[in-house]
């Protein structure tokens, strides 16, 4: 008992009420079986991020904390604040699109970088949803040339660039 009061104590200290609500719904969505009665009652979600809204389709438990700024808002907001028309973003671990989606209903051209086939897969399909068109380069970045392996992770934002396992060249 005592540790869930320290931990509520520790999100507000870190972002008001705001990131109480966020850890309590990421609780919910990697510490229970709750997202899959959730996929079932539902199959998109809007991410509202000053007058930008981003619809996601909903096909796995991240999608749910992606689709609503994945502790990410004021970032968002920055960069969305920041971006002009004609600009070019360069989307380095796009994942399921949030940012190279931003800017292209913002009128920049998104270049996303994505190197896992089922992160691309739903970015293509978050993309069509949103009516954008985004330039999907199915290769990660790094400082020098050669192959390796992306590991396979439960959640697809912590997945890291190997030299053995499974995972996707």
């Amino acid at each position: 008992r005592m540790f869930v009061f320290r931990r509520i104590q520790e999100l507000y200290q870190r972002g008001g009420f705001r990131e109480i609500a966020r850890g309590i719904r990421d609780f919910i969505i990697f510490k229970t079986n709750a997202e899959s009665v959730f996929l079932k009652l539902t199959q998109s979600a809007t991410l509202n991020i000053g007058d930008v809204s981003i619809e996601f389709y909903l096909e796995q438990k991240e999608d749910f904390a992606r689709a609503s700024g994945h502790g990410e808002r004021d970032v968002l907001l920055d960069f969305i604040d920041e971006l002009s028309a004609n600009d070019t973003v360069w989307d380095i671990g796009a994942n399921i699109g949030t940012y190279s989606i931003a800017a292209e209903l913002l009128d920049a051209t998104a270049e996303a970088f994505e190197p896992a086939t089922g992160a691309q897969e739903r970015l293509n399909r978050n993309a069509s949803l949103n009516w954008v068109s985004i330039d999907i380069h199915d290769y990660a970045l790094a400082d020098e040339n050669g192959k390796t392996i992306l590991s396979h992770e439960d959640r697809s934002g912590t997945r890291q660039l190997t030299d053995s396992g499974a995972g996707d060249v």
